[in-house]
């Protein structure tokens, strides 16, 4: 397990996916106090989308994870942003 723990952490691909998604993710599932503000989540957003553009993923998932980092800070629906 070990040999396979370092291949793992040599590929320089693999380790930019995690440190990124993972960044989002956080951001999505555990909000910080300033999110609450629509200055913060605008932050937030951008650097959702950030970070999955950085990940190579696709648009859908930095919506999904935008409308998760929008529904932990208690907003239940989010205005339509495709027009921006």
């Amino acid at each position: 397990m070990r040999q396979k723990a370092r291949e793992w952490e040599s590929d320089i691909e693999a380790k930019r996916w995690r440190i990124a998604m993972g960044a989002a993710a956080r951001v999505a599932i555990a909000p910080i106090p300033e999110m609450a503000s629509a200055n913060g989540f605008a932050h937030a957003r951008v650097f959702i989308n950030d970070c999955v553009v950085a990940a190579g993923e696709s648009r859908s998932t930095a919506d999904h994870l935008i409308a998760m980092a929008a529904h932990s800070i208690g907003v239940r629906s989010l205005p339509d942003f495709s027009q921006i």
